[in-house]
């Protein structure tokens, strides 16, 4: 995948890291989205690949090569920012309507736009990075490890949720942010209530629209 996104190349010709705003990893279906991407690399890198374009959006779709020959990658200049979706496993062509329907929508910025997101992102850590989250219904599945999703099943309604996790040899940190834009979040003690175990230092809070809880280990 990364030779079918020109991001490979022979010793002293290899280019700088490509920099892109947000990348968003989904397990159901899997596909990666890249927001703020330089679409017209991709088109390069990828010109001799299979490829389907669109008459009425600026939307092509190419099919990778090798062991990937199967999987779709989604090139648009619809948003605001250049977007590439790639799929990472192999996907029901129905599922990923849903992917191909956001490529196509004109004007959508990154879902840090989304009010859920944004009141999330405000009581969010900004030093440990976001590495699972819940947005307006669409959850990451935790493959039956750790607490699986027994915690959000049970502290729900809410809009959305954002863990950070920090992670050292012998410390780390970790958060969980809920917002309820048209209601209120889950109070600190349900949520103390649900993730509070007797390792770890751990204080949490809420209000209106956003709700949080936090922990440190030593």
């Amino acid at each position: 995948m990364e030779r079918q996104c020109g991001l490979t190349a022979d010793s002293g010709e290899r280019e700088d890291a490509r920099v892109v705003d947000e990348i968003i990893n989904y397990t159901t279906p899997n596909v990666m989205t890249f927001i703020g991407a330089d679409t017209g690399a991709v088109h390069d890198a990828l010109a001799d690949n299979n490829r389907k374009d669109y008459s009425d959006v600026a939307v092509t779709t190419y099919l990778g090569g090798d062991e990937a020959a199967s999987r779709n990658i989604i090139v648009s200049d619809e948003w605001s920012q250049g977007v590439v979706m790639v799929e990472t496993g192999d996907e029901k062509t129905e599922d990923l309507v849903p992917a191909f329907q956001r490529s196509a929508g004109r004007g959508t910025e990154s879902l840090a736009a989304d009010e859920s997101v944004q009141w999330c992102l405000s009581r969010a850590e900004s030093t440990a990075p976001i590495v699972t989250g819940e947005i307006n219904g669409d959850r990451y599945e935790f493959a039956e490890q750790g607490r699986s999703d027994r915690s959000v099943e049970r502290l729900e309604p809410f809009d959305t949720l954002v863990t950070t996790l920090d992670a050292r040899q012998y410390s780390g940190t970790a958060q969980h942010a809920f917002s309820h834009v048209d209601g209120e979040p889950p109070t600190a003690d349900e949520l103390r209530s649900s993730f509070e175990t007797d390792s770890g230092e751990w204080t949490a809070s809420s209000g209106p629209n956003v709700s949080s809880i936090e922990a440190s280990w030593e």
